[in-house]
C-alpha cells in the first residue's frame, strides 16, 4: 500500500509547513530547515533516537548507526539550493539493523489520517531489501533502499545514483491511542528475501503530515425532555467518550458517557441519546476519541478471577506477599510463586490469563506488567503466547532469570509489543527451577498490575 518515489531534491517530496506534524533527521548532527519545514535531529545516541514537537514524539530504535554512511552527500538540486544541501546532509547518516528497525510515533490525534514518508539513501549501488509494516499490517512486501527491488530473475528495479534517493509514502490512520508504529525487517510477510541480498533495513528521515480532518459531530438535537441526541462520524474499532462542561475552560471537562464503541459498519455514523443537565445551568457537550478499553487488566485485588494455574512444585498463588518485596506494587494483592516462603526444588508452574479475544482490534498489542524475581542462577520466568487450546504460538524474549545479575531489588515494569494473532489467545507466565539440593531458593516470581491492550 502507498507508493515508492525517487527524489532528486526537496522539491520532489511533500514538504508543507502548513500541515506538517513533525520531520526527523534520525541520526543527524543539527536541526535544519528544508523548504520551510524544520527537520529535528534525533541526535547521535547509539541504539535509539527521540524527537518531540508539540506533544508528538518520534522514537527510532535500531541497534546500529553510521555517521556519513554515504561517503558523499547526494548532489541534490532544487529551487532553494540551501534546502537541497540540508536534505543532502539528512540523507548521509543512517540508523540500521538486521533485527527490526522501529519507528514509534505517539501523541497524535486518535483515529486521524496522516501521510507518512520514510527516506532512504544507499550511498552506493547495493542489493538491500526488507519489508515494512505499519500499525501491525504489512504495507510493503520487499522494498529496496534503491527504490523498487528487482525480481528474482533480475528484472525491473531502480538503481542508486549520486544525485538520487528514495522514499516510501503511505497514508494511515493513527490508532485509538494516537500512535503510528512502523516496523522494518525481512520476513513480515509476502515473498522471502532474495538470495544474495542484504537484509539490514536502513533509515535516514521521517516526515509526517496531517492528511485528513478529524471527525465531526454531524447532528445535535436538544429535546423537550432535556435529552440530547448526538451523531458523529466514527470509524470501526474506535471508541469515544462524551464529556460535559459548564464553561468550556480547559480543566472543566468531566466524563459523561465513556467507552462508546463505534458502529461496525463504516457507512453508519454513531448515534446516542444522553440526559442533559437537570438544572437550568448552561451545559456543553463534546465527543472525544479515546483508546479502546484494555482486553485484560488486573492487579489481583480480587484473587485469581478467571486466571488458571497448573504445574508441579510451588504453584502460583494469590494474595499479599510477606517475602521478596514485602508488599504489592499497587494495592495488596499479587500473583506469586512464593507469598510467604521460598519456592520448592523442581518447580515448574504455569499461570495463564483467561482467553483473550482481539476481535476488532487492529495492529500491535501491548503487554505491560510489574514484576519481582528472586531465584537461583538459571532459574526464573518465561512468557509465552498460546492458542486458546494451549498450543504454543510464540515465546517472548528476554527471560526473567534470577541469580546475582538478575535478582530484583524492587518492583520493575516490563513492557512487550505483541504481534496481534488475530484470533483468541492466552498469555502464560511460567516459572521454572531445577533441583540442586539447596532449599534456599528465594521467593521466586511475583507479578502485579497486568494490562493487555493498545
Amino acid at each position: 500500500t502507498g507508493e515508492i518515489v525517487e527524489f532528486f531534491g526537496p522539491d520532489d517530496l511533500h514538504l508543507d509547513p502548513s500541515c506538517v506534524v513533525i520531520a526527523v533527521d534520525v541520526f543527524g548532527n543539527d536541526d535544519a530547515t528544508i523548504n520551510g519545514v524544520e527537520f529535528l535531529t534525533a541526535g547521535q545516541t547509539p541504539g535509539v533516537g527521540v524527537v518531540e514537537k508539540d506533544g508528538v514524539m518520534v522514537t527510532t530504535t535500531a541497534a546500529n548507526q553510521i555517521d556519513n554512511w554515504a561517503a558523499e552527500a547526494p548532489s541534490f538540486t532544487g529551487a532553494d539550493q540551501a534546502s537541497a544541501d540540508n536534505l543532502a546532509l539528512v540523507m548521509q547518516d543512517i540508523r540500521w539493523d538486521g533485527a527490526p528497525v522501529l519507528v514509534d510515533i505517539t501523541g497524535l490525534s486518535p483515529g486521524t489520517t496522516y501521510e507518512l514518508q520514510l527516506l532512504f539513501n544507499e550511498g552506493a549501488d547495493r542489493n538491500r531489501q526488507w519489508d515494512i509494516a505499519v500499525n501491525g499490517e504489512l504495507a510493503v512486501d520487499t522494498i529496496s533502499s534503491e527504490g523498487f527491488a528487482p525480481t528474482a530473475d533480475g528484472e525491473g528495479g531502480t538503481v542508486w545514483t549520486p544525485d538520487n534517493s528514495f522514499a516510501y509514502v503511505g497514508v494511515f490512520d493513527s490508532t485509538a491511542s494516537g500512535e503510528i508504529n512502523v516496523e522494518m525487517v525481512n520476513g513480515l510477510g509476502g515473498q522471502p528475501q532474495q538470495p544474495g541480498s542484504d537484509g539490514n533495513a536502513i533509515l535516514q528521515g521521517v516526515i509526517l503530515h496531517l492528511a485528513g480532518p478529524a471527525f465531526n459531530i454531524t447532528e445535535y438535537t436538544r429535546n423537550a425532555d432535556n435529552t440530547v441526541d448526538l451523531t458523529w462520524e466514527s470509524k470501526p474499532g474506535l471508541f469515544y467518550d462524551v464529556e460535559a462542561s459548564t464553561d468550556l475552560s480547559p480543566g472543566s471537562w468531566e466524563p459523561f458517557m465513556v467507552a462508546i464503541a463505534a458502529e461496525p459498519d463504516p457507512a453508519i455514523a454513531t448515534s446516542i441519546s444522553v440526559q442533559g443537565s437537570a438544572d437550568a445551568s448552561m451545559q456543553y457537550l463534546r465527543v472525544v476519541q479515546v483508546p479502546p478499553p484494555p482486553l485484560l487488566e488486573t492487579s489481583f485485588e480480587d484473587g485469581m478471577g478467571d486466571w488458571t494455574v497448573g504445574g508441579d512444585g510451588t504453584l502460583w498463588e494469590f494474595g499479599a506477599p510477606t517475602t521478596g518485596p514485602g508488599a504489592a506494587n499497587s494495592g495488596t494483592g499479587v500473583a506469586a510463586t512464593g507469598l510467604t516462603a521460598d519456592y520448592a526444588e523442581g518447580t515448574m508452574t504455569q499461570l495463564r490469563t483467561p482467553v483473550i479475544d482481539p476481535a476488532g482490534v487492529r495492529g500491535f498489542l501491548k503487554l505491560d506488567f510489574w514484576h519481582y524475581v528472586e531465584a537461583n542462577d538459571g532459574e526464573g520466568g518465561q512468557i509465552s503466547i498460546l492458542e486458546a487450546d494451549g498450543t504454543l504460538i510464540q515465546t517472548l524474549e528476554p527471560l526473567f532469570l534470577g541469580g546475582e545479575a538478575g535478582n530484583s531489588t524492587e518492583w520493575t515494569e516490563a513492557n512487550f509489543r505483541l504481534t496481534n494473532p488475530g484470533r483468541p489467545f492466552i498469555v502464560q507466565f511460567a516459572f521454572l527451577s531445577g533441583d540442586d539440593g539447596d532449599p534456599n531458593n528465594g521467593t521466586g516470581w511475583l507479578i502485579d498490575d497486568v494490562r493487555i491492550g493498545k
